[in-house]
């Protein structure tokens, strides 16, 4: 048996951690768009190119069109989804937002804050409720 020479991300690697944002992070989507765009016209990986698919599947396409092509509502959305995100992760990790963080807050509209705080503590709740879970995880399971 040889090794490979170079190791594939399987598609749940490539759906929730290489491509995982593409749905809020305009940077991410953009260069999302191009390695799909040069998969596309190139042809030289159908096996990656159909886990791109999958991708765009699971985001829904009219979204990220959307999203790509400037739609208020769409990028609206992303941009305070973004925003909650890092606030929850700055609050999780340290306790306090981040300067940036805290400057893009209080660069959104005032009626949007309640919008951006609330789906922060959404976002912290999820994460502490998997952090809670330990307690019924059984010494069968790795890293438990």
């Amino acid at each position: 048996m040889t090794l490979p020479r170079n190791v594939e991300s399987s598609l749940y690697e490539v759906l929730y951690s290489e491509w995982g944002a593409v749905h809020y992070d305009k940077e991410e989507l953009q260069r999302f768009l191009d390695r799909y765009h040069t998969l596309k016209n190139t042809n030289t990986r159908p096996e990656e190119l159909e886990k791109l698919e999958k991708v765009i599947e699971l985001r829904k396409l009219d979204h990220l069109v959307r999203l790509a092509s400037g739609d208020e509502e769409a990028s609206k959305w992303a941009f305070r989804e973004k925003l909650a995100r890092t606030g929850a992760a700055d609050l999780l990790l340290t306790n306090v937002f981040s300067r940036e963080t805290l400057k893009e807050i209080t660069q959104i509209p005032s009626e949007d804050i309640p919008l951006v705080l609330k789906r922060i503590r959404e976002v912290m709740g999820a994460v502490r409720k998997m952090t809670v879970q330990e307690d019924a995880l059984d010494n069968s399971i790795p890293g438990a």
